[in-house]
């Protein structure tokens, strides 16, 4: 089994006593009369504490993801993850400056926030007051904005907050955008 080398498509897959599924939605393989729908407590923890998220683990117990560019060597005894591409750097600085690369980064990023704005729906971003989710949350106003699709109170941001943790308490700079 082998999942595309940049992760286009999902390959999610079950393993259980006599029983080994894989589909491209965890949906998919949850509708199987014999997988026991169980929750992933770890994976939620993880994800909910300290915003890790496990690449391989679903929400679910039992169900997992193939990475991209990999491959499931899947025997009676044992599934074996193996990576089979790596992207190619070789060459990729052939005499461009540092504006040629923020350039190309900026116009790569705007590409991808564009693409998951085209939906039906109202779009939300996940905020957490990162360079990440701020600079996601500038371009997708500013599409949203261009297109006359910009919801009238502003773009729907959602952010975990916990009192607990007041060293990663990133509400600040959350509010600022």
């Amino acid at each position: 089994l082998a999942r595309d080398p940049l992760g286009v498509r999902q390959v999610c897959y079950y393993c259980g006593p006599d029983l080994f599924l894989f589909a491209s939605t965890v949906e998919s393989i949850l509708a199987h009369s014999a997988v026991v729908r169980r929750v992933n407590e770890r994976k939620i923890a993880n994800y909910l504490v300290w915003d890790y998220d496990d690449q391989e683990d679903t929400f679910f117990e039992n169900i997992r993801y193939c990475q991209p560019g990999h491959t499931l060597w899947i025997t009676q005894d044992n599934i074996e993850c193996q990576r089979y591409w790596r992207p190619n750097l070789d060459g990729a600085s052939q005499n461009r400056n540092s504006i040629d690369y923020a350039n190309e980064f900026l116009a790569l990023l705007r590409s991808a926030v564009e693409a998951r704005l085209r939906c039906t729906g109202t779009v939300g971003v996940g905020m957490s007051g990162g360079l990440d989710s701020t600079s996601a949350a500038a371009l997708a106003h500013e599409a949203l904005l261009a297109e006359n699709r910009l919801p009238v109170g502003g773009l729907n941001t959602y952010s975990y907050v916990f009192n607990e943790c007041a060293d990663c308490d990133e509400r600040r700079y959350i509010r600022m955008m």
